[in-house]
């Protein structure tokens, strides 16, 4: 059990240094990332499971990740006083999630909008 725990934390250190890194080499903002990454795992997660956009499935995916991601994130506070690093969070869950959402919406009441038909 030890070694599983001390295995996830090495996952959890290795995640979040590729997400500095990340944030570090790209000239957008760490909001903008999430806005992007939400979108890029909701059309990845649908062309991989073979699943349009308007099943819930592409999109609870992208929310369990979001937040696996987000309690990743409050393992390693960066913030005095630990409502910061929980309004941090909820914004982050905010932005990932807002798009995929929207999409996921859209997709159902008009799919119209999502086929030449």
């Amino acid at each position: 059990m030890q070694h599983l725990v001390s295995v996830v934390a090495s996952l959890a250190w290795d995640w979040k240094t590729a997400k500095e890194f990340l944030e570090k080499s790209v000239t957008i903002s760490s909001d903008s990332l999430h806005v992007i990454g939400g979108v890029v795992v909701l059309l990845g997660s649908a062309l991989l499971l073979r699943k349009p956009v308007s099943s819930p499935l592409p999109w609870l995916i992208v929310l369990v990740l979001i937040c696996i991601n987000e309690a990743i994130d409050l393992q390693y506070p960066q913030w005095k006083v630990p409502a910061m690093d929980l309004g941090e969070s909820a914004k982050d869950l905010i932005l990932t999630i807002a798009l995929p959402t929207m999409m996921l919406v859209f997709a159902r009441l008009f799919p119209r909008l999502w086929s030449d038909s």
